[in-house]
């Protein structure tokens, strides 16, 4: 007997008010709702840049093809490898002026390294 008071004593619960449920309620609605808001916000900013950088790819391999015709493979494949926005704008500006699809290959190793 001693023993079933002591486990039931052991396992009680705290009371919990209803305005304190009321109260967690709205804390854990309110948590939710502004890990949704900073997980969209997050997003658009990632799909924004990711856009940004796609968008500079696209403008390079252009660049490429409208002064050399047919840019290989293998040097769309870098252009396609550079995520960073700022190191594709310099390649941007060196595609503009390069003399040969040589001088664009040591253009990229350029950045690259």
């Amino acid at each position: 007997m001693a023993e079933m008071h002591q486990y039931e004593e052991g396992k009680k619960m705290e009371y919990v008010t209803s305005i304190e449920r009321i109260g967690i309620k709205k804390g854990i609605q309110q948590g939710i709702q502004q890990g949704m808001q900073q997980g969209i916000q997050q997003g658009m900013q990632q799909g924004m840049q990711q856009g940004i950088v796609k968008n500079a790819q696209e403008d390079v391999i252009d660049i490429l093809e409208t002064r050399f015709g047919v840019v290989p493979g293998s040097i769309v494949e870098i252009i396609k490898g550079i995520d960073d926005s700022s190191l594709l704008k310099i390649v941007l500006k060196q595609v503009v002026i390069v003399g040969s699809l040589e001088e664009v290959k040591q253009v990229m190793e350029q950045v690259m390294s």
